[in-house]
């Protein structure tokens, strides 16, 4: 699934979903924490809207403050630097 990580500009985080020990992206096969619950979606944000006039990708899961991730991808979206990042998490 694909979890919104936060905003990312100019090397720095102005907004961060995980708990990072620096500031930088994540790293993709690392694990970390979350810092806030967070929606798993199916896919990041595209140009086709839903049924709900939004941009995102169908809600499959949520995940709770301290859930435990492992980044497989990290995808910039959009021009204001949004990060989403492809995961995999435990049962």
């Amino acid at each position: 699934g694909w979890i919104y990580a936060g905003q990312f500009q100019k090397g720095e985080w102005s907004l961060v979903s995980l708990k990072l020990t620096n500031n930088q992206l994540p790293l993709p096969s690392t694990s970390y924490p979350l810092a806030w619950g967070t929606n798993v979606r199916t896919a990041p944000p595209g140009t086709r809207m839903n049924s709900n006039n939004q941009n995102l990708a169908k809600h499959i899961d949520y995940l709770a403050e301290g859930s435990e991730i492992q980044v497989l991808t990290v995808k910039p979206s959009g021009k204001n630097g949004h990060i989403w990042l492809e995961i995999s998490y435990g049962e």
